[in-house]
């Protein structure tokens, strides 16, 4: 079975072969659990995440669909969402006193503004990666580390006008996917 490609063994799952299901587990709970570990920071909560992501996996992987992205990045953009959703249940139980009243009502809202943020960033990075690897680059140049079009141009031997039609074009089709989650990117 090591042999075989996602796109075979998720085929095989779907057509109801559980006996490939292992193999998924075998090639990504490094991934998830890293993730996870990384959200989470506590072992038993890791477990528990590594444990609802497969499980959510086996049930759901009908609904996965290639367009989107690579097994490897669905799986842990699943997650990294499952992560989330348990640390804030957690972090929500230490602020409940013995009559259930939350102790501090600003926490909440602070906490469902950082899961936005933290939503937000995944699906922005999401839709950078099906952007194609130059125009990955360039944003990433401008907007993460600050170049200049013009230090760009210089880089790449061509002209400014050309960068700029470029990253023109680039920050299209970023839109163009992010618009697709409305309020997120408004």
């Amino acid at each position: 079975m090591q042999n075989l490609s996602d796109t075979d063994l998720i085929q095989m799952l779907v057509d109801g072969d559980d006996s490939v299901f292992p193999e998924i587990v075998r090639r990504y709970e490094k991934i998830v659990r890293g993730k996870a570990l990384k959200i989470l920071k506590r072992e038993s909560l890791v477990e528990e995440a590594v444990q609802d992501v497969f499980t959510s996996i086996y049930c759901h992987i009908s609904k996965y669909n290639p367009e989107y992205g690579q097994l490897g990045q669905y799986i842990s953009k699943i997650a990294q969402n499952q992560s989330i959703k348990i640390l804030s249940r957690e972090k929500l139980e230490i602020l409940e006193d013995d009559e259930n009243n939350y102790i501090d009502g600003d926490f909440q809202a602070k906490l469902e503004q950082k899961m936005f943020e933290e939503r937000r960033s995944a699906v922005l990075h999401s839709a950078l990666s099906h952007l194609s690897e130059a125009d990955q680059e360039l944003l990433s140049l401008h907007y993460g580390e600050g170049e200049s079009y013009t230090s760009i141009a210089k880089k790449r031997k061509c002209p400014d006008s050309t960068i700029r039609n470029q990253a023109d074009r680039a920050k299209e089709k970023l839109f163009q996917m992010l618009s697709k989650f409305g309020d997120l990117f408004l």
